[in-house]
């Protein structure tokens, strides 16, 4: 069975190139099926509300009172829900610029170089929106980090102990959250996995101790740990596709435009460019340990 192979003219097609960008995306994307992802139609701002106050903490603090016994003709307790935080938020793009001569759109043997630079265009793009991602929710993370109970991973006799305080952490009073999620950098994915088998030969990364594992290799940096309550969803990415320049505005997270420069050399542009936002809106849904 013969390899049809594209000519580097229809590779460089702004509906192939968004496609290609997007299915290769996918498998690199750690987080974009964890989130809700809300299109704002052209506005570059976005208004939304953090849960940052659980029912407990207003009880405590005296902002919501306690139910109290009553009569048949009492009066009920009176509750006064506060408001909950609103927040305004801003887009920002981002974007990378490919261009090629016209000989190498004339030439098949260029096909491949011409694949490999959308290989590598989608790899950036990618690990830019896990960065600011991961950027957004260790900025935001207010779960209570742990004291780590044997010190660092790379010689601890005591991680599955570390993983059950982490999801003691989530579990707080006046929120229903737990640790469903956690995600650590290659180096400590494979401590935990070599601590496992050293117990009883096996290691599953979807049930340790319960909650799933996730290795987003160096997106994260050593030392540090995120954990989260998936069912919240704690976070919502917020984009801004243009119909002019994709083909699956609903699906897509990238814009692409193609053009001729006026001037010579005559050079063939492709812009490829993010428009979005991030919001977290449960922060003590989200643990960010470091110490590892």
């Amino acid at each position: 069975m013969s390899t049809i192979t594209l000519s580097p003219e229809a590779a460089l097609n702004p509906k192939f190139i968004e496609k290609a960008i997007m299915k290769k995306m996918d498998s690199l994307l750690y987080f974009k099926d964890l989130f809700p992802i809300v299109d704002l139609k052209g506005a570059t701002t976005f208004k939304f509300h953090v849960d940052d106050e659980s029912a407990e903490d207003e009880l405590q603090a005296g902002k919501m009172q306690r139910p109290v016994t009553v009569t048949e003709l009492g009066d009920l307790t009176k509750v006064k829900i506060n408001p909950i935080s609103k927040k305004l938020g801003d887009t920002y793009m981002f974007g990378l610029s490919m261009e090629f001569s016209q000989e190498v759109l004339d030439n098949q043997e260029y096909s491949d170089e011409v694949t490999r630079a959308i290989d590598r265009y989608s790899y950036a793009m990618a690990r830019k929106i896990n960065l600011d991602h991961i950027d957004a929710m260790t900025d935001y993370a207010a779960a209570p980090s742990i004291s780590l109970a044997d010190g660092t991973w790379n010689n601890s006799s005591s991680i599955d102990d570390d993983i059950i305080a982490m999801q003691e952490s989530l579990d707080q009073d006046g929120y229903d959250y737990e640790l469903t999620d956690f995600y650590t950098p290659k180096k400590h994915y494979y401590e935990a996995k070599r601590f496992y088998k050293s117990l009883d030969g096996e290691f599953n990364p979807d049930d340790v101790e319960g909650s799933k594992m996730t290795n987003v290799k160096s997106n994260l940096k050593n030392g540090g740990l995120l954990g989260m309550d998936k069912k919240i969803k704690p976070l919502t990415t917020y984009k801004n596709i243009n119909k002019k320049y994709s083909v699956d505005p609903k699906n897509s997270l990238v814009n692409v435009n193609r053009y001729t420069q006026e001037k010579w050399p005559y050079k063939e542009i492709v812009d490829i460019w993010s428009h979005m936002g991030i919001a977290v809106k449960h922060p003590k849904a989200i643990l960010h340990q470091t110490g590892l």
